[in-house]
């Protein structure tokens, strides 16, 4: 499994396209058991949030400087941001997976990893 959530699923169960969801699923994992101190829960979704965080160094990080870069506007939630037009933005391509990306590194995702780094050691 390669750690993508994708950013929509079909009616058949069918994960689409490259784009994904912003890193803080090892957020919401830990507000959950924050609040409900289900440690099977964690134990459960610990190997979930790894791979989803490892995703993003391995199909994001175009230049291999470990900072990532969105795909697209919708992936990070931010679908019409100016920064994402393509007079700001120009896209360019992972070589090892093919998926492009754009071609500036968002201290939004950017933060998002590091935070998420900082619960996934809360969590190991």
């Amino acid at each position: 499994r390669s750690g993508h959530i994708p950013d929509k699923v079909d009616r058949c169960g069918q994960g689409g396209g490259c784009s994904g969801k912003p890193p803080l699923l090892a957020w919401a994992v830990w507000e959950v058991y924050q609040k409900t101190q289900d440690l099977e829960f964690l134990r459960e979704m610990y190997g979930v949030a790894r791979d989803f965080h490892h995703f993003w160094y391995e199909h994001r990080d175009v230049t291999g400087t470990c900072l990532c870069s969105w795909t697209e506007g919708m992936e990070s939630g931010m679908d019409d941001g100016v920064r994402f037009q393509p007079e700001f933005a120009k896209s360019v391509s992972n070589a090892s997976t093919h998926v492009r990306t754009l071609d500036f590194w968002s201290i939004d995702l950017n933060s998002y990893l590091y935070q998420e780094k900082r619960f996934l050691s809360k969590m190991a």
